[in-house]
């Protein structure tokens, strides 16, 4: 059983990827829209999909995030990319990574499918996809 937590600000990505990936039988997840004691929600998680909140500053929201994520052995981070210094906290960080990024703005079901199939196939490690709106 794999154990997912899902730290979304993005509620419309954070919802519909815990509802894709709450149909697989061999996976729990977690949902959390704004994480206070970082540690103790991500014991016994897997792998975690962050997307930042607007509003945060994003490098110390995500060093947060990532100081968490190693002290809990988190084994795959997928993260929506949208700051270059976070990316790269995040490739220096030592946790398995795949970034999302998109520069238009992209339907959150498209971005919360392709976040699912990078969490289910360790494959995406340490790759960056851009993500294009489907006409």
């Amino acid at each position: 059983m794999t154990t997912i937590l899902v730290i979304s600000a993005m509620d419309r990505i954070g919802t519909r990827l815990v509802t894709r990936l709450a149909g697989d039988p061999g996976v729990t997840v977690r949902h959390l829209e704004a994480p206070r004691a970082l540690r103790a929600v991500l014991r016994g998680v897997d792998k975690l999909f962050l997307a930042l909140p607007a509003g945060e500053d994003p490098v110390a929201y995500a060093d947060a995030v990532l100081e968490a994520a190693r002290a809990e052995r988190i084994t795959h981070l997928v993260h929506v990319s949208s700051d270059p210094e976070v990316d790269r906290r995040i490739r220096a960080s030592g946790i398995p990574y795949t970034l999302l990024r998109h520069h238009a703005p992209v339907d959150p079901r498209q971005i919360a499918d392709v976040a699912a199939i990078a969490l289910a196939d360790e494959e995406h490690s340490g790759r960056t996809f851009v993500l294009r709106a489907v006409a």
